[in-house]
């Protein structure tokens, strides 16, 4: 190895902002503003309960079975699509999600009063119908249609009652003023008409939206398969209204959800009393299961004990007590 080459003269005349300097580079902020930060699903699913209250038909009626037979032929003719991820039904509120708290002893609080909010609000609005003669309000048939925006789908349109909306918005309120809970998607404004028409989704895919040919088709099969006929005609309770929790959101298409059913009210007076009966059997049996912790017993005070008989004398009394035993 050579020796070092000397500096040249004018080194020390170099223009030090011709140098680029070690404190030029400064790193930006961190910034979270992808989705890096975001809760991965599971996590995500720990954090938070989803719940949804639905208007849905029964599975026995022939509404329900014919429902479900037609789901069944659209999935293996044309395809899977984003109905049939549950069973057809029409959602009051869409999906509730609630959060959990910090404080891991009240982990799931807000979730169980939401619960009991919708108990008591199904039972306010809904009862007074219950005593009366005629039956609830039912939902009624109101055709089929095919609409192209925002995404080509196919759905069935159903009239519902005014009171469900009520109940809705009843809910909605409650979970606001008591739990500061805002829904992303806001209940169906209650207005002087006695029921609204909404659409309940029969085939609809919102990232590969369907032919306009299967649509057509699809509405097709739903005019031949399901079958309305004693709905109609009121000749069977077809509804029933439910509080689920999803416990499973599945991101493949045709994947059905799980999910769980807290309580279902059939919308017929016998039927509905003997699931608000049911629900408070059920109500005070938990209670009754909440183990029963007593208060720790306090201390007694220590009290010296005396006697006026001198120790002599007690001994000697003793020893007689053993005599004549």
């Amino acid at each position: 190895m050579g020796p070092v080459p000397p500096l040249p003269k004018d080194f020390d005349d170099v223009d030090n902002n011709d140098v680029l300097q070690f404190q030029e580079f400064n790193l930006n902020p961190l910034e979270l503003s992808g989705t890096a930060h975001l809760l991965i699903p599971h996590r995500h699913r720990d954090a938070t309960r989803t719940f949804s209250l639905r208007l849905q038909p029964t599975a026995k009626s022939e509404l329900g079975t014919s429902l479900k037979t037609f789901q069944d032929h659209t999935f293996l003719k044309y395809g899977p699509n984003q109905a049939h991820q549950s069973p057809l039904h029409l959602s009051l509120q869409g999906n509730i999600p609630i959060e959990c708290l910090d404080d891991y002893r009240r982990k799931w609080q807000h979730a169980d009063e939401f619960v009991a909010i919708v108990h008591e609000e199904v039972k306010r609005l809904l009862s007074p119908l219950a005593t009366q003669q005629h039956d609830f309000p039912q939902p009624a048939f109101g055709g089929y249609v095919a609409k192209d925006k925002p995404t080509r789908s196919v759905a069935m349109r159903v009239a519902v009652p005014r009171v469900y909306l009520e109940l809705a918005n009843a809910i909605d309120n409650r979970l606001t003023d008591d739990l500061s809970i805002k829904l992303d998607h806001p209940c169906a404004p209650v207005t002087s008409a006695s029921s609204a028409i909404q659409r309940m989704p029969l085939a609809y895919n919102v990232l590969h939206s369907i032919s306009k040919q299967d649509a057509q088709l699809i509405k097709d099969s739903a005019n031949s398969l399901i079958d309305v006929k004693k709905w109609c005609a009121g000749k069977e309770i077809s509804w029933e209204l439910s509080l689920q929790e999803i416990l499973l959101q599945s991101q493949s298409m045709g994947e059905t959800q799980q999910v769980t059913v807290i309580q279902t009210w059939p919308l017929e007076p016998i039927g509905f009393k003997q699931a608000l009966a049911k629900a408070e059997h059920d109500k005070r049996k938990s209670m009754a299961l909440v183990p029963f912790t007593p208060k720790p017993a306090l201390p007694k005070p220590h009290t010296k004990s005396f006697s006026l008989i001198p120790a002599s004398i007690r001994v000697k009394l003793s020893i007689l007590s053993t005599w004549f035993r």
